[in-house]
């Protein structure tokens, strides 16, 4: 029996995700379950303040300007409207130059504060800058330094190095504070923000200012101490003794959501066009999808690891998010259900309709499905979930978009519909943007004349958004960017490196390379990551309507499944029975070097199904698992009604076992699941198999030529969506390839190698 190494076949997978940022199906489960917890609590009413700051001057102090946070406050703010049933005038919103540390404390103890009572609910949300100072009241020994939160009038002094510099932070102790000031124990605090590794690496900018050290201790200002005194005071009555006692115990109320933790990142990030804090994007389009019509265990678990890979080509920083939780009992028995009465799961809601034009809001869209919904089909529906029309999207900016009532029934439509996913676009002209790195020098001018002679590739200015990969050479400063223990290309090399400027594995050569020549060497990698990235447009876990399940398992005694996305609409009513996941680790999606692991996937529908498995890694080489019968591809693929089909399997020929091996880093398993025949598709995979000599029972590696059968996929899949569900003059659609959520199920499981 061979194995699947790189010696061999290459390597294997990878996926980019909230895996990628150390954000794992649990932790959003955790975070997610307590979230929904809280806000689906009865209540006489529901009171939130948000805050998120962008503008950071950077003459002002040593910090960088952000670009998502005041997305984060409005994609909060949609959520809590169309999700949790907030009423408007109950959210306030600090954005920007509002946001000044007086203006903050302010709203807190005028909105929330002399407002809530006993059993409201009430929800912070802060989006920036953090930082430390030095904690004047230590509550233990070994942390004498308090994490802050940064507003927009706090920058660091000139002589910020000196011993008797002082901000304008507002410090985590007074948070503290704060919320036990609060008379209601229904609090939940969303704080996307950290105080380690600040700057700008790449196109990934970490919400961090620089703060208090061992070395250069910073101080709160006199203010910031005699505010939280008076807060104390005013609504507490503690001594300074029960202060510190109480922080000590942790005796407080509600929950904290924090996006890292103490000595990890918090990464701001642009979304191909939508700016947006990683974790808040994660949280937010992950509650869009939740549905309260199944147990909570069940669905949260599912829902939540399809949000784990969201995040694909965007973001390689490590943010484990940080849960502090201290819930009395009433929250702790809450229902079983997520939130009881919930609206149906939606990619969309109406917000606004002006006889048969809409206007949208895609809160619920995956980020890798943006740009496949610029013209799309959606279905709409009440709150009860039943139809009442159809609505074709014809504009996008961001997250905003219009589009057009094609077919009303006889319920009047009206704002607040959500809408789920039916036919989706695939761009014709989806390109590989690359990002010119200064480390080129002056070979920049013919770094963007090599790249501009290959179709389908964009050479771009780090300025101006959001890249694929970087180009660059491999100079010292980058050598301490990179997470683990990575083979470093030679100095001096050019080659590829993901947005936060961790490398490419296997893109770098020889040191000293003409940039011309280093484009040209790369033209095959190239090609395969672009594959890569027309595979990723096709996932579509959230609004599928194909009942599938799949799941990457460990080999070995007791070995239970670290992943297992559901297609959450494909039940059709019924009842899916996810393969169990392992919940023993928060690192559960974290598989050590040599690790053997299988996969599996349940067809639960009534109709057989034509399925490709492919395996994706840190060097963006693809590798074909399923299926393997090259002699036959077209009933090798097809999997029957009922049936589990496991990768390997030697009682169907398979002669090799899938061990992980270098690269380390994020590996990424996709599962294409089609209701119609992928003819075209296997036709070529049988003809490149038999190029190589390979009959049976041998994964297929990609090579340059794995573009073309990418796009072979494509028109198969809109060949059979256009022949099944619809004619194009039906809606008027443009000529685009298209992709229907009742033809297919495309699922995606990252997780991460490491030595």
């Amino acid at each position: 029996m061979s194995q699947i190494h790189r010696r061999r076949f290459l390597q294997l997978a990878t996926g980019f995700a909230l895996a990628t940022i150390g954000l794992n199906h649990l932790d959003i489960m955790r975070l997610g379950d307590r979230y929904g917890r809280v806000l689906a609590q009865s209540t006489n009413r529901k009171l939130a303040l948000l805050v998120g700051i962008n503008e950071y001057a950077s003459e002002l102090g040593r910090w960088n300007r952000l670009y998502g946070c005041v997305n984060d406050v409005l994609l909060q703010r949609e959520l809590l409207i169309h999700r949790f049933g907030f009423v408007a005038d109950d959210i306030m919103t600090l954005m920007d130059q509002q946001a000044t540390r007086t203006g903050i404390l302010t709203a807190f103890e005028e909105h929330l504060l002399k407002q809530a009572k006993a059993g409201d609910v009430v929800v912070f949300h802060y989006s920036g800058h953090g930082s430390r100072v030095v904690d004047p009241n230590p509550y233990r020994a070994d942390h004498p330094l308090n994490s802050t939160f940064v507003p927009i009038d706090s920058p660091l002094p000139d002589n910020f190095r000196e011993t008797g510099a002082e901000v304008r932070d507002i410090m985590g102790g007074t948070l503290f504070v704060l919320r036990n000031a609060l008379p209601t124990e229904q609090m939940t605090m969303v704080l996307d923000s950290c105080h380690a590794g600040g700057g700008k690496r790449g196109t990934v900018t970490i919400r961090s200012r620089e703060g208090a050290t061992s070395d250069h201790p910073i101080h709160p200002s006199p203010e910031e101490l005699e505010n939280r005194d008076r807060l104390i005071a005013e609504y507490l009555g503690w001594s300074p003794q029960e202060f510190g006692d109480r922080r000590r115990n942790g005796n407080d109320k509600g929950v904290i959501i924090a996006s890292a933790a103490e000595t990890e990142l918090a990464a701001d990030v642009d979304f191909r066009g939508f700016p947006a804090g990683a974790f808040t994007y994660a949280m937010t389009q992950y509650l869009w999808q939740s549905t309260g019509d199944q147990p909570v265990g069940r669905v949260f678990g599912e829902i939540a690891e399809a949000a784990t890979q969201y995040a694909y080509d965007l973001n390689r920083i490590v943010q484990m998010p940080n849960f502090d939780n201290h819930a009395p009992t009433e929250l702790t028995n809450a229902p079983i259900y997520f939130i009881p009465n919930q609206p149906p799961a939606a990619e969309a809601v109406v917000t606004q309709i002006e006889g048969d034009r809409v206007k949208l809001w895609l809160g619920g869209v995956h980020p890798n499905g943006l740009e496949s919904l610029n013209e799309a089909i959606f279905t709409a529906l009440d709150a009860q979930a039943q139809e009442i029309g159809t609505v074709k999207l014809t504009e996008r900016e961001g997250l905003n978009a219009t589009g057009q009532l094609m077919k009303q029934a006889e319920v009047e439509a009206k704002s607040g519909l959500f809408l789920q996913e039916q036919i989706r676009t695939v761009p014709k002209d989806l390109s590989l943007a690359i990002g010119l790195d200064s480390s080129l020098g002056s070979g920049m001018s013919e770094a963007r004349q090599a790249l501009a002679s290959i179709a389908q590739i964009q050479a771009k200015s780090l300025a101006d958004g959001a890249v694929d990969y970087i180009l660059g050479r491999m100079i010292p400063e980058y050598v301490a960017l990179q997470r683990q223990a990575v083979e470093m290309p030679p100095i001096d090399s050019v080659g590829l490196f993901y947005p936060d400027l961790s490398i490419l594995p296997n893109s770098f050569a020889e040191p000293g390379e003409a940039v011309s020549i280093a484009v040209d060497r790369l033209r095959p990698k190239f090609s395969l990551l672009l594959s890569a990235r027309l595979l990723r447009v096709l996932v579509n876990p959230n609004s599928s309507q194909l009942s599938v399940v799949a799941a990457l398992i460990p080999v070995g005694a007791n070995a239970e499944a670290i992943a297992t996305p559901l297609m959450v609409r494909g039940a059709r009513g019924a009842v899916l029975e996810p393969i169990p996941v392992s919940q023993s680790s928060p690192d559960a999606s974290r598989l050590p070097l040599d690790t053997l692991i299988r996969m599996e996937v349940k067809n639960n529908e009534t109709r057989s199904l034509h399925i490709n498995v492919l395996l994706i890694d840190p060097a963006g080489e693809i590798l074909v698992l399923f299926p393997t019968s090259w002699n036959a591809p077209h009933i090798s693929a097809l999997v029957e009604p009922g049936t589990t089909l496991r990768i390997p399997d030697p009682d169907r020929g398979d002669r090799f076992q899938i061990r992980l091996v270098p690269p380390i880093g994020i590996h990424e398993m996709i599962v294409i699941a089609s209701a119609t025949p992928l003819d075209n598709t296997l036709a070529a995979l049988q003809q490149l198999a038999a190029n190589r000599g390979i009959q049976r029972g041998e994964p297929l590696v990609g090579d340059a030529e794995f573009l073309s059968l990418t796009e072979t996929l494509i028109a198969d899949l809109d060949r059979g969506t256009r022949g099944v569900r619809f004619e194009p003059s039906d809606y008027n659609l443009s000529d685009a390839p298209v992709v229907s959520s009742e033809e297919l199920a495309a699922l995606s499981i990252g997780f991460e190698l490491y030595i």
